[in-house]
């Protein structure tokens, strides 16, 4: 689960200042701003951040500017604007190495990836409006519209079709009713569409400077979608329904129109004290990419034809614990996909992805989070234990899928003095994975700390941290399937950080 927040509600104005620097050349600058009338607010973000990376050839500047605004109409009608902007004038790429590599310098980069000056440079802009409109006491309507677009440059280290240049134009809109049918029974009916063109184009990289054509060609995505949400609330627990409907038509040249409809449902049972029970069950299918089809490996224009969406039924069981200092949750998943989309390399195109469908996978296992709080005390963990396995695709069956650990484990104690200063230690530990799908190759696992100290003076407050306290040697990323053995991407080992933050 990933789950992002972002500043809504703020009772008077504020600017908020951030500066930061640290090892390898790394600074953040950050400023954020809020403004609230009667029936307008706003706010507005703007982050400088570069690094001249643990790695050679793996420096990166980066630049983010975030506004969002806020008009309530009336007090049953509020329209919201939202832009955001990001500047990646360059991002190098170190590239993956093998084990011998590693040995002899973790920080060194590949050496065709210096010979061909790989890099990436993004400009992406996204903007869209919200409106929710309450209809009645029973009736609420929420719409929203949106437009971004993207503008792409990276180099890979190879020469035929080596230089990419991507410009997609990507916009949708969509709209949901809400019918409280009765105090206890609610509905919600939902209609989407959205629409993508990517003018991607390829060149010969000839030792870093562009060359010849190799492929120009638009790639098409459309899709709607209508779905319902049925539910139904009792004193004893909450019964929830879904039915999903997806048309899409995606392709080059040639078109490709898919159809699937996904049900889901699931039962909340409440009335046993803190206690929360909840079960669930639906299906869900992934389309790949236009990044992902494009990468034709026979080499030719057009989408990869072998490659299929994947589709999964999913299942789950949790439990819920909450007290006055304590929050615990455990849930079992159950996860089962026919063609699982996993990337691999050839030899004639090194660190560039190509995409193939792993046939059935199985993945099961449980997740676990306890925090907890004892006056300036506070204390929060989570476990997962997931077992991924191919279930039929030949020799591979009963292998473990590569790129993710069985184990992962992650966990925080942080403590606040009186005095303003505060102190926070960070634990994780991440269980050995495989680098290939053949399960011949098995990376260690590792055990990293993080240390960070603060103090509060009114408004300001400094801060520093270690990150890597013990110094582990270990990888931040792994090329699955990479050909050559070079699964390997080195993170850095031992580095520091200090900073400032001040209020105003």
């Amino acid at each position: 689960m990933i789950q992002i927040k972002t500043l809504t509600d703020f009772e008077k104005d504020f600017v908020r200042l951030r500066a930061q620097g640290g090892s390898y050349g790394a600074t953040s600058f950050q400023a954020t701003a809020g403004w609230k009338g009667q029936k307008t607010k706003a706010v507005i973000y703007q982050n400088r951040s570069q690094s001249d990376g643990y790695r050679d050839h793996s420096r990166y500047k980066q630049n983010v500017f975030n506004a969002r605004v806020w008009h309530q109409f009336s007090t049953t009608s509020e329209l919201s604007w939202q832009f955001n902007y990001t500047d990646s004038p360059y991002a190098y790429d170190a590239g993956g190495v093998n084990m011998e590599s590693v040995n002899t310098d973790r920080k060194q980069a590949r050496a065709q990836n210096v010979q061909y000056n790989t890099f990436e440079s993004v400009k992406h802009l996204k903007t869209g409006l919200q409106w929710e409109k309450s209809l009645g006491d029973n009736l609420t309507l929420n719409s929203y519209a949106f437009y971004a677009h993207r503008d792409f440059d990276g180099k890979l280290p190879f020469e035929f079709g080596g230089i990419v240049d991507l410009k997609r134009n990507y916009y949708g809109l969509g709209t949901a009713l809400e019918y409280q049918i009765r105090p206890n029974h609610r509905m919600q009916f939902r209609a989407s569409l959205a629409d993508q063109k990517d003018q991607r184009n390829r060149y010969k990289n000839i030792k870093g400077v562009r060359g010849d054509s190799t492929l120009s060609q638009e790639e098409l995505f459309f899709n709607s979608a209508l779905s319902v949400l049925d539910e139904f609330k009792w004193s004893f627990g909450l019964l929830r329904t879904g039915l999903r409907y997806d048309f899409q038509r995606l392709g080059t040249d040639s078109k490709i129109n898919l159809n699937v409809v996904n049900p889901s449902i699931g039962f909340t049972f409440t009335d046993i004290g803190n206690h929360v029970l909840y079960t669930s069950f639906s299906t869900s299918f992934e389309t790949p990419t236009l990044s992902e089809l494009s990468a034709n490996p026979t080499g030719q224009a057009g989408f990869n034809q072998d490659l299929s969406s994947s589709k999964a039924t999913n299942f789950e069981l949790g439990w819920r614990y909450f007290s006055g200092s304590n929050r615990l949750e455990a849930s079992l998943f159950l996860i089962n996909t026919q063609n699982e989309i996993l990337s691999y390399e050839l030899e004639a195109f090194p660190d560039r992805d190509f995409y193939r469908n792993a046939g059935k996978t199985q993945r099961k296992g449980i997740e676990i989070f306890w925090e907890h709080t004892h006056g300036a005390w506070q204390w929060n963990t989570s476990y997962t234990f997931a077992t991924l396995l191919f279930d039929q695709r030949g020799s591979l069956k009963g292998n473990h899928l590569p790129g993710v650990p069985q184990h992962q484990f992650f966990g925080t104690l942080q403590y606040q003095l009186p005095s303003g200063i505060g102190i926070q230690y960070q634990a994780r530990y991440t269980g050995s994975l495989y680098a290939n799908d053949a399960n011949t190759t098995k990376v260690d696992d590792y055990f990293l700390s993080n240390l960070r100290l603060w103090k509060k003076f009114g408004k300001l407050d400094f801060f520093s941290g270690v990150n890597n306290l013990l110094g582990k040697a270990y990888f931040d990323n792994i090329r699955i399937n990479a050909f050559g053995k070079r699964f390997y991407e080195p993170a850095p080992l031992r580095n520091f950080y200090i900073g400032m933050n001040l209020s105003i």
